[in-house]
């Protein structure tokens, strides 16, 4: 499943580029910067930071796929460099939306183990979500971003509170869970430079 993953973004990179695509965005994952058994538990992960292919390798089943989607990543901006396509690439934790049916899937899950204090720890892994719709919007921002000359800024890791996404889920009563206690929220002075500003859940 790896040449696939691969050879599928190169070939869409290298198409753009013969069709005289100037710059484009790649939506990649969160899979791609955090698998790293070495990055010690208070580190922030940015988008300075990749997976390790080897672990990914070792951790078998989701590791094997964050593992395709770094080396695919990889390639990308490799092709990129190439071709001379200007990349932004976007890296969302889990995208969460709207349902569309009235039962809970195993998305909704995810979620849920926080407000039942099933899950008792929050990891410094895979575990933060992201609406749909800011998503979608992050891809025209980075573009907007790149056009302004803020060629530093190439990986945008797109994530949001948790506590946000309790309020949201809990509604009123989202004060009285157990996990609502138990987490801090991470400053946000580097989105802020650059003119983020976080959709709330409400």
């Amino acid at each position: 499943m790896m040449a696939p993953a691969v050879n599928g973004t190169k070939n869409v990179i290298i198409a753009a580029a013969e069709a005289k695509v100037r710059r484009m965005v790649l939506t990649s994952s969160i899979g791609a910067v955090y698998m790293d058994p070495d990055r010690y538990p208070d580190k922030v992960v940015d988008d300075s930071c990749w997976s390790d292919l080897q672990f990914c390798k070792n951790t078998k089943i989701i590791g094997i796929a964050m593992g395709r989607r770094t080396v695919a990543e990889q390639a990308a901006w490799e092709v990129a460099k190439e071709k001379g396509v200007e990349l932004v690439v976007v890296n969302p934790v889990m995208v969460l939306g709207p349902l569309l049916q009235p039962t809970v899937n195993g998305s909704i899950v995810h979620i849920l183990k926080y407000l039942t204090g099933s899950a008792k720890t929050y990891a410094n892994s895979v575990q933060s979500y992201v609406y749909v719709k800011d998503v979608a919007l992050s891809h025209d921002f980075t573009l907007i971003v790149n056009k302004e000359g803020l060629d530093s800024y190439k990986r945008f890791d797109i994530s949001s509170w948790v506590i946000q996404v309790i309020r949201f889920s809990a509604r009123d009563n989202w004060h009285t869970y157990w996990s609502t206690r138990h987490l801090q929220h991470q400053d946000a002075t580097y989105a802020s430079n650059l003119s983020v500003c976080f959709t709330a859940a409400r």
